[in-house]
C-alpha cells in the first residue's frame, strides 16, 4: 500500500503515469464533490517537481499582479498545495477536466 503526504484525499482513480512522476484523480476528505489531482514525484524525478513549482509560483504571480495578467494565462490549473518528504514530493492541483479515462469507458 503506497503512502501518500497528502492525509486529507481518497484515491478516485487508477495510477497514471506521466513524464514526470504517477497522477491520480482524488476527492479531497472534507468535499467529496470536487475531483482534483495528486502529482507524485520520487526522488529520481524530484528536478521536475521543483520546475513544476516554479511554472506555479509564476502563474501565481501572474495572477496577483493585474500589470502581468494576461488573457494567454487562461487554463491553467491552481496549485492547491505542495509537500515534500525524504522519498517523494507531491503536488495537488485543480483538474480542469473530466478524467478521460472515465469518460471513454
Amino acid at each position: 500500500m503506497e503512502v501518500y503526504l497528502h492525509k486529507n484525499i481518497i484515491i478516485n482513480s487508477e495510477k497514471q503515469k506521466s513524464a514526470q512522476g504517477s497522477v491520480f484523480y482524488v476527492k479531497m476528505a472534507d468535499d467529496d464533490q470536487k475531483e482534483v489531482v495528486l502529482k507524485i514525484y520520487k526522488n529520481e524525478d524530484i528536478k521536475s517537481y521543483f520546475k513544476e513549482i516554479a511554472v506555479f509560483r509564476k502563474l501565481m504571480e501572474i495572477k496577483t499582479n493585474p500589470d502581468l495578467m494576461q488573457e494567454g494565462y487562461v487554463g491553467f490549473p491552481e496549485m492547491i498545495s505542495n509537500l515534500e518528504g525524504n522519498q517523494s514530493a507531491e503536488i495537488l492541483m485543480e483538474a480542469l477536466g473530466p478524467n478521460l479515462r472515465k469518460l471513454l469507458k
